[in-house]
């Protein structure tokens, strides 16, 4: 691919395809990674993580703010996001105000409803994690995602571990990749000069010209 044919607003949109995402492989990556920021808040708040099949968080999004009741929570906001970004599997999170992270039961009639809904939607829920200042409380790790069985992060984790230790192509995809990155940047930057350059010459024209009159 040329890259000197492309604007540089096209370069900069092809930038954005390349900059890493957080990966996230267990819950406690979630919490640390995702969700901290929303511990201290006076509000629950019920957030969705999209995720590819790398389990990259392609995007995050705060669905309710302030819904007491759980079970009020219809499975198309949830899952409204994670069709438009062509997600592979979500988590599901909200924190407690209060501090404590024991799910009450709205929170796993919610949570069973929604697994439902991604079994249809061939959108399987990762995690459900509740989380609050104290800590986080993983469904997935305390064995409450019966129905989803492709969701236990200790499983998922080993077997992502294993994969990449044999998988020799997908680390030179990656180099690749970051190549790739490295040039789009390189051509960025040199734009930024050229048009810079460009502006010092009109600046310069025009003060001659000023001059002239």
């Amino acid at each position: 691919m040329d890259y000197r044919k492309k604007t540089k607003k096209e370069l900069i949109e092809m930038l954005k395809a390349f900059e890493p995402r957080e990966s996230v492989r267990r819950p406690s990556d979630v919490y640390m990674k995702c969700l901290e920021p929303y511990a201290f808040e006076s509000q629950e708040h019920l957030i969705v993580l999209c995720l590819n099949t790398m389990n990259e968080v392609v995007h995050t999004e705060c669905i309710t703010k302030g819904i007491a009741n759980r079970t009020a929570v219809h499975p198309r906001e949830v899952f409204h996001s994670a069709i438009l970004h062509m997600a592979t599997s979500i988590i599901i999170a909200h924190n407690h105000p209060s501090g404590a992270v024991k799910p009450s039961i709205s929170d796993k009639k919610m949570t069973e409803s929604l697994i439902k809904a991604g079994e249809i939607l061939g959108i399987p829920i990762r995690d459900h994690i509740i989380f609050s200042y104290k800590g986080f409380f993983s469904f997935a790790l305390n064995n409450l995602l019966a129905r989803n069985k492709e969701s236990d992060f200790k499983e998922e984790m080993k077997r992502m571990e294993n994969d990449s230790a044999q998988d020799s192509p997908m680390k030179d995809l990656m180099n690749s990749i970051s190549e790739q990155r490295s040039k789009l940047q390189g051509i960025v930057a040199a734009l930024d000069k050229e048009i810079e350059a460009i502006g010092k010459i009109q600046g310069t024209d025009e003060g001659q010209n000023h001059e002239n009159k």
